[in-house]
């Protein structure tokens, strides 16, 4: 994601001002989205207008073995709020950008999309492989971690 841009942040932003898609995910370059889970959710958005989908994710090991699944409920969201596990509406996200930094982003932009109100459903339908230790991950940099600063939430 980081490529010529930065910060994952700036590659989101950019892929948002392209996407004509009614729906988008951020999903990292380096893990796997579960396809076949996914048409289900899209259907269930669309029949009940939903804004915002938190789906469960499968954790898996450097060995592509599962460690773990990790559910939608409000306690695995805020142990680990990765919007790597959300689906959201485009028209939703379309004022909303992503911060520069390298770590945090992702939460800065969805504590932003929370100020809206948005209706947002939760799915134990796991729709995301995130693979720990994948070599080049910025989470495995931890000089990225004195990078991080208060933010200006509007």
């Amino acid at each position: 994601t980081v490529g010529c841009f930065g910060s994952p942040g700036k590659a989101r932003n950019k892929g948002l001002s392209i996407s004509p898609s009614r729906y988008v995910c951020f999903w990292d370059v380096d893990d796997s989205p579960l396809w076949q889970n996914l048409k289900p959710v899209l259907r269930d958005m669309d029949s009940n207008s939903v804004d915002i989908a938190i789906a469960s994710w499968i954790l898996s090991g450097s060995n592509g073995n599962t460690k773990r699944i990790y559910g939608s409920g409000p306690r695995s969201v805020a142990r680990s709020p990765g919007i790597w596990r959300m689906i959201f509406r485009r028209y939703l996200v379309a004022e909303t950008t992503f911060s520069s930094e390298k770590w945090g982003e992702d939460q800065l932009f969805f504590a932003q999309i929370l100020t809206k109100q948005p209706k947002i459903v939760r799915y134990s339908t796991p729709l995301y492989i995130h693979y720990q230790n994948s070599p080049g991950a910025l989470t495995s940099k931890t000089e990225t971690l004195y990078n991080l600063k208060a933010p200006n939430i509007k």
